[in-house]
């Protein structure tokens, strides 16, 4: 194949290691925050739980409520939450909720 080929499947490689970067930093981020949320198809597809049911893709960020509310970013999503719930910030001598996975 010629050069086009090449730069193609470099550029396969490169999207396909920053989406499971992706996946990885946002389920973190999730966890860190203290966010219940459900695993589906090895954490493509996160069911985050709070007021609302937010259906999440974290390899793009992309989330959906189940109340109609749409949006991209994990950080996007935690405001959202915030919103839905404003809780104020756990306390590091009380421990948060365990997110399932």
């Amino acid at each position: 194949m010629g050069d086009t080929g090449e730069v193609f499947r470099l550029y396969k490689e490169q999207r396909k290691k920053k989406k499971e970067t992706n996946i990885e930093n946002s389920t973190n981020l999730l966890k860190k925050e203290g966010i219940e949320f459900e695993s589906k198809n090895c954490g493509v597809h996160l069911i985050v739980k709070c007021s609302v049911i937010i259906d999440f893709w974290p390899s793009t960020g992309k989330w959906i409520s189940r109340a109609g509310k749409q949006g991209n970013g994990v950080r996007n999503l935690l405001k959202y939450i915030q919103k839905l719930n404003p809780v104020p910030k756990a306390r590091p001598d009380i421990p948060a909720c365990n997110p399932k996975i």
